[in-house]
């Protein structure tokens, strides 16, 4: 095992350790602790990598700090466990007084981990098959384009001389679970006089899932690839549906490579809203909630153009759950923690899908296909007829319900 590499902590990172006020604000806001656990809060992580580093170098405190520290080493075991069974939701930020950056923290942190050969085994797993194939499934490139078969799409969806290219992400495109998002996204766009391409077997997983579980390198690497085949499209906007992606095309690829992506880059609930008086939703009786993705949410601030698109749709209720907008709780689907540890990722969801319940929903809306996934797979277990739609579904045609 590697030691512990305190470079990968930004100058901001490490006095972040050290401006912890210990607080305690928040622990009860960690999804961890709402599923039955505390080994992963905020205050646990900090106090860890604080004691760690003090031992190692003396923090911020030079000689005092190591004579502070010594005797107390951390088991980088139990740091990483702490670390990557974190959802990185953003909800111990929202309340932190002091203003830590505790996502960045989080995010430095695994790069340290990864960097100690102290991943999880799952997730370099993962990161292995993504190397060899493009994506988080293993699968060919050409199966990309599957969730289009039987599609009456319009055009040819070829990628140059689009309006806008639509990036499909992993997840919406390889798995048959979640066609029916990219598919109705694809139905609106076109509906609304747009050319729409698509970059098929070119495109590659964002990098996203490498790069939260620190592995930058990798991450990189599929962004200069996804960048080529972005410009040379020549499309002025890109569009996703998954908040994970939007993240990091339109603010992570800018950092990573040192220069802007070219096209602009939003999420469909953004284009939907800025073209919203062109949308003819089909009228439909129905109660439902909406879920804020973390990553839409807390990280973009995106809480009130979904409800505003919801509203537009004839005959619909929307009622809020106890925890909405930034107090939402995550739905387990973040951080790579279903890779890590699955049980954990499906407690929360459990614990997410009851509050959902308690509004009397006869649907969950939300605009993230991996909480739609983290969502259905709670109504299954919980063998509860409430299903969940991605936003774009509910301004198509009616779903079966």
């Amino acid at each position: 095992m590697k030691p512990l590499d305190f470079s990968h902590l930004s100058l901001r990172d490490l006095v972040s350790l050290d401006a912890c006020t210990r607080c305690g604000e928040c622990i009860p806001v960690c999804p961890i602790v709402g599923a039955g656990e505390d080994h992963a809060t905020a205050f646990v992580k900090i106090d860890q990598l604080q004691r760690e580093w003090r031992r190692q170098d003396g923090g911020m405190l030079g000689p005092l700090g190591r004579l502070l520290g010594r005797g107390r080493r951390v088991d980088p075991q139990d740091m990483a466990a702490a670390s990557y069974d974190c959802t990185l939701c953003g909800h111990c930020a929202q309340v932190c007084p002091v203003h830590i950056d505790t996502h960045h923290l989080w995010l430095s942190q695994r790069r340290q981990l990864a960097a100690a050969d102290l991943a999880p085994g799952n997730l370099q797993a993962t990161a292995a098959t993504v190397a060899r194939t493009g994506n988080i499934g293993g699968r060919p490139a050409e199966d990309r384009m599957a969730w289009l078969a039987n599609v009456d799409a319009t055009g040819d969806l070829a990628p140059r001389g689009a309006d806008v290219l639509l990036f499909v992400g992993c997840l919406s495109s390889l798995y048959p679970q979640a066609f029916a998002l990219p598919r109705a996204l694809l139905t609106l766009l076109q509906g609304l006089g747009l050319r729409v391409g698509v970059l098929g077997p070119e495109e590659v997983c964002c990098g996203f899932p490498l790069y939260i579980g620190g592995r930058a390198d990798e991450a990189v690497a599929l962004a200069r690839r996804n960048v080529e085949a972005i410009r040379a499209s020549g499309a002025p906007l890109v569009v996703t549906s998954c908040p994970s992606c939007y993240q990091t095309l339109r603010h992570w690829y800018p950092d990573w490579l040192g220069e802007p992506l070219g096209p602009r880059v939003v999420h469909a609930v953004e284009l939907l809203a800025e073209r919203a008086d062109g949308l003819r939703p089909a009228a439909r009786p129905l109660r439902v909630t909406y879920h804020d993705p973390c990553d839409l949410g807390r990280r973009q601030g995106i809480y009130e153009l979904p409800r505003d698109l919801l509203r537009r749709v004839p005959g619909l209720e929307l009622v809020e759950m106890a925890a909405n907008r930034e107090n939402a709780l995550c739905c387990g689907g973040g951080g790579d923690v279903e890779m890590a540890r699955p049980e954990l990722a499906q407690a929360m969801a459990d614990r997410r899908f009851a509050q959902a319940l308690e509004t009397g929903a006869e649907a969950i809306v939300t605009a993230c296909p991996q909480c739609t996934r983290a969502l259905n797979a709670a109504a299954r277990r919980a063998r509860r007829r409430v299903p969940t739609y991605d936003l774009a579904e509910m301004l198509t045609a009616p779903p079966e319900h």
